[in-house]
């Protein structure tokens, strides 16, 4: 519930920065204040007032500067993200009413999707170190003409950092730094480096230490727990530059979560142990080849991700399931871009990944320590292998107009079988095709105003979860389907973008159709519709839905070197059509608004803000029937933040926050622990 003196400042702060933004507006200046973004959500370098379609820049400043604890809490000041958390070490970001395996995640251009990813709510977000960030690229609606499967909701790229600013001869850099949080209590320590030997190497490396413990959700309310976990992160990047054309690029990444508890209240033990990624990456990037030949890029990639499950139901308290799912996935890309004459440029190229899936299910008696093995989620040896290439064609014939078409060609070859105890061993290896399409126009009349319209199809493969899923799992027995399609999408959307030099934002509406989705269907097994007290259902390309929505976002420097500030919203309606009800776990109205104040002189910043939503009340039955959520929905809130940063000599930076001002017990909605109560952090950096 939004307390009276928060709504007030809320009011008052959303007022006054739109009344000092005309005035920033209507004042003239020489020289940019806000820096040009480049993303690369386009697959190429492009600035953010040209990009035709709509994107938003979280970048390392800002991560650091706020002290986002993990990844997925850096995009709560995205429009049209909403990041729900099942606990303290996950966090999924819902984008225009889709989440889980409907949002596709990249990490340096490299897919983290694989084909077990669970639909709804999950942690993989979590699972980037969040200290090795440049920056978070978050391209709203579908991306699958570029990056294929899952890309329907959006892409979140996660960009890591790498050498930029080279001495002539040897320069290193780097920090040391300590974090500590009240509500939430964290206890980090980090550490980075960067280095070159000239123009030819250089290096970025990094490391830390976390510590989280249970949730004090302010008020009255009791501390939320067991929360706590432990989390280890190193990395490094490598880049080799030969002459002016080529560059050699190296990544490695190693994430590690010690036993992060899940929500689950009606259960005494519910942990993910072990909650690991890996990955290992090299790229060839060559510039300026040719008339013909502008670039090439060529990534050979090996990402391993390790997931545990551990859980003691409350109605079989002597006995402990363990799950352990190991997905090794190879992949190679190959991209090239040609420009033909000043005005058209393609951007082309195919991509390949292919994983390799084991798979091991025990149960443990606590009491003997003996084990018994049991059938795996997935089938142990199985694998999932994707094929595909695409052509985008950036065509520019005016200054004031760029069109944006594309296709692409995708192929899938899932390779399991599943150890049906009535039927025998059933093959699932049928190969899943599609084709998908796309085409954004960008109309800039102005310099500082951008039109952009678009269509879009996007599609998600069905997984070899979806696939293979066989037995007894929460009151129904699953049987295989290997006939499943894609689920499908197509978007149009309608934006206005302001590039002004002091301020800059965007207005985008859009309307998504939704066919073939994949959904749990009464079925038969063997002739019976039920197996002992559970009812036989299989997955199904029977879903059909829609989705309308907006978002809002506005920054910008109100008096030039001491004041900026922002304003984000959105606003989403999703309705089941098949079954004629709201979708499940649709975000309400959000918010978030900020003021920042600049001294200049004393290397210091403070800044306050704010962040709601509104009540969500409009339910589906699976929402109803969801612990996090239950039949009366989530309250709306509004909440007050306070940040400040100063500099305490040349190798000091000190950030303080007092979060969650007034004590509000709030949540996100669909989230199962309550947000932090009043939040002090404090963080120490020592800058070389």
């Amino acid at each position: 519930m939004i307390s009276p003196p928060t709504g007030k400042i809320l009011r008052l702060l959303i007022v006054l920065m739109l009344v000092v933004f005309s005035f920033a507006w209507a004042e003239e200046t020489e020289e940019t204040e806000l820096d040009d973004v480049v993303v690369t959500a386009e697959r190429s370098p492009i600035d953010w007032a040209d990009a035709a379609r709509s994107i938003d820049v979280v970048t390392a400043q800002q991560i650091d500067e706020r002290m986002s604890r993990t990844v997925p809490e850096s995009l709560r000041m995205v429009s049209g993200v909403l990041v729900q958390r099942t606990n303290q070490g996950g966090g999924a970001p819902f984008i225009r009413g889709l989440v889980g395996n409907q949002v596709l995640i990249l990490v340096d251009g490299i897919r983290l999707n694989n084909s077990t990813f669970r639909g709804g709510p999950n942690q993989y977000l979590n699972t980037i170190d969040p200290f090795f960030i440049d920056r978070i690229e978050v391209m709203r609606g579908p991306g699958s003409v570029l990056y294929g499967s899952d890309a329907l909701g959006g892409t979140i790229n996660v960009v890591t950092r790498r050498r930029e600013n080279y001495a002539p001869d040897f320069g290193v850099n780097g920090r040391l730094m300590n974090r500590f949080t009240t509500a939430e209590r964290e206890v980090t320590t980090h550490g980075d480096a960067q280095m070159n030997v000239g123009r030819l190497f250089g290096a970025t490396f990094s490391g830390n230490f976390r510590q989280f413990g249970n949730i004090d959700p302010g008020g009255s309310y009791a501390m939320q727990g067991p929360y706590g976990y432990e989390e280890q992160n190193f990395a490094g990047n490598f880049d080799f530059n030969f002459g002016n054309h080529w560059i050699w690029q190296f990544s490695a990444q190693h994430v590690n979560l010690d036993e992060v508890p899940n929500y689950d209240p009606d259960n005494p033990k519910n942990v993910f142990e072990p909650q690991r990624r890996n990955l290992y990456y090299t790229r060839l990037l060559a510039y300026d080849l040719s008339p013909y030949l502008d670039t090439i890029s060529l990534t050979g990639s090996y990402h391993r991700q390790m997931e545990g499950r551990q859980k003691i139901k409350a109605d079989a308290l002597d006995e402990e399931t363990r799950d352990l799912d190991i997905v090794d996935t190879i992949g190679a890309n190959l991209q090239l871009e040609t420009p033909i004459g000043d005005f058209v440029r393609f951007v082309y190229g195919g991509e390949y990944y292919h994983d390799a899936i084991s798979s091991e299910r025990h149960i443990h008696d606590v009491n003997t320590g003996d084990r018994t093995e049991v059938d795996p989620q997935f089938t142990d040896g199985s694998s999932f292998t994707s094929a595909a290439g695409y052509l985008e064609m950036r065509l520019t014939p005016w200054r004031w107009f760029k069109l944006v078409p594309g296709v692409r060609y995708s192929t899938f070859a899932p390779d399991a079988e599943v150890d049906d105890p009535e039927l025998g061993d059933v093959a699932v290896d049928d190969a899943i095709n599609d084709f998908t399409w796309a085409a954004h126009a960008l109309f800039k009349p102005h310099d500082h105003h951008g039109i952009i319209l678009g269509a879009s199809r996007g599609f998600r493969v069905p997984s070899i979860d979806d696939l293979t899923k066989l037995g007894s799992e929460d009151g129904r027995y699953d049987i295989p389907n290997s006939d499943l399609g894609p689920e499908t999408m197509i978007q149009y959307e309608l934006g206005y973008r302001l590039s002004h030099p002091r301020v800059r934002g965007s207005l985008f509406g859009y309307y998504s159709q939704i066919e073939d989705l994949i959904t749990r269907k009464p079925a038969t097994y063997n002739g019976q519709e039920q197996i002992g007290e559970d009812i036989v259902n299989r997955n199904e390309n029977v879903g059909e839905a829609y989705i309308y929505g907006g978002e809002v976002g506005l920054h910008g420097t109100i008096v030039r070197r001491y004041l900026d500030g922002g304003v984000i919203g959105s606003y989403t309606f999703g309705h089941n059509d098949t079954d004629d009800e709201p979708m499940r776990r649709i975000p309400p109205p959000l918010y978030s608004a900020y003021l920042r104040a600049y001294w200049p002189s004393q290397h210091a910043w403070f800044e306050v803000a704010s962040e709601g939503a509104a009540r969500q009340d409009r339910l589906s039955e699976g929402d109803e029937s969801d612990s996090r959520i239950g039949p009366d929905g989530t309250d709306r809130f509004a909440v007050l933040h306070l940040r400040s940063g100063f500099a305490a000599g040349e190798h000091f930076e000190i950030n303080m926050a007092v979060e969650n001002v007034t004590d509000e017990p709030y949540k996100f909605h669909g989230s199962g622990p309550w947000e932090a109560g009043r939040n002090f952090k404090a963080q120490l950096s020592f800058v070389f």
